[in-house]
């Protein structure tokens, strides 16, 4: 199962989120003058491994995480490799039901972020699960929250998206439930965190989650498309003190004037690949949940090939990818690059 390269035109809207994150960082930065650095970024446990990043300066990797209300819940994780010799980015969507093992309360990847180790940093718990989990370096972050991704959407005046079927969406923040679609609905803010969040109605979870991302995202790329760098800087301010980020603004308006000048086929996206698993009680859990289950070998041969442009190849022996099932059984959806589904608004 090799990593395929993308067709033309598709839409770069995944870059274009994270291109409006680091606008809303840049602006931030020059209406406070300091940087939008998390509060525990020093950590006081000096035990702590070291967080692993690109030994290359031809690369950079770049985590971007939507915060749930709490901010203690990943329900976005994106992992982008920017390839600055090649001019490409990669970016990997990592599932946020994924199983990464019992010493986090629920087992989920989601909840790494809320469960740090005495002294350890919230955004560096999940980047050195990303590196042990998945063999890559992180170089710098973006965190949003999804009340800024709420105001946000408004400032937007909605983003549109084009639903085959009837669905109930949960109103979070205002409590309630609305019926959306089918066809194309205009989402406000408050819709558009239910719509991204929801899965409770979806055949296969986590995985039909991350297809209504996709296809949020594109809708979100469409207004975007439309707008100058100046609509964007003012949406951005509805939502700036959302955001968090390690970079400073030189950084990130460097990395705006790169992504800026990308290709649509020079993006690539990969699902994570393996299958979703209802009902699965880890060893020494008392209770049933939802996972997604990663498949290690597949995994490996998508990370070498697209997410590893200039290090030494992964193996085994560099990933901490725990298995619920290393083969695909029954009629299992198989989350790779092709089969994950490509939303691109309409196409």
């Amino acid at each position: 199962m090799r990593p395929q390269r993308r067709k033309k035109g598709k839409k770069k809207f995944f870059i274009l989120f994270i291109v409006l994150c680091l606008i809303v960082g840049a602006v931030a930065w020059f209406l406070n003058s300091e940087p939008l650095l998390d509060d525990d970024l020093n950590e006081t446990n000096p035990d702590l491994e070291d967080v692993i990043t690109s030994k290359s300066k031809k690369v950079d990797y770049f985590l971007v995480a939507g915060l749930d209300q709490s901010e203690n819940l990943t329900d976005i994780i994106m992992l982008i490799c920017f390839n600055h010799e090649a001019g490409t980015a990669s970016i990997l969507q990592i599932p946020r039901d994924t199983f990464i093992g019992t010493d986090i309360p629920t087992g989920k990847i989601n909840a790494v972020y809320g469960s740090p180790r005495e002294g350890e940093a919230k955004v560096k718990a999940l980047i050195r699960r990303i590196n042990s989990q998945f063999g890559l370096p992180v170089d710098h972050y973006v965190t949003i929250t999804l009340e800024g991704l709420r105001h946000l959407v408004d400032a937007l005046d909605g983003v549109p998206v084009n639903l085959p079927n009837a669905m109930d969406v949960e109103k979070h923040s205002a409590g309630g439930w609305e019926t959306i679609g089918p066809g194309e609905v205009v989402l406000n803010g408050e819709l558009a965190e239910g719509f991204i969040r929801h899965r409770k109605s979806y055949n296969m979870g986590d995985l039909d989650r991350v297809r209504a991302q996709r296809m949020f995202f594109a809708g979100f790329a469409k207004k975007m498309l439309d707008m100058s760098l100046g609509q964007m800087t003012k949406a951005a301010t509805t939502c700036y003190s959302e955001v968090n980020t390690d970079l400073s603004v030189g950084e990130m308006l460097d990395f705006v004037n790169k992504a800026s000048k990308l290709e649509m086929e020079d993006i690539s996206v990969y699902g994570l690949p393996g299958q979703a698993v209802s009902g699965y009680v880890p060893e020494g859990f008392s209770y049933a949940l939802d996972y997604y289950s990663i498949h290690a070998d597949e995994y490996i041969e998508i990370a070498n090939a697209a997410l590893n442009p200039f290090g030494d190849a992964i193996t085994r022996d560099d990933i901490d990818v725990r298995e619920i099932y290393s083969t695909y059984y029954e009629n299992q959806f198989a989350g790779d690059s092709t089969s994950f589904g490509d939303y691109a608004g309409g196409e």
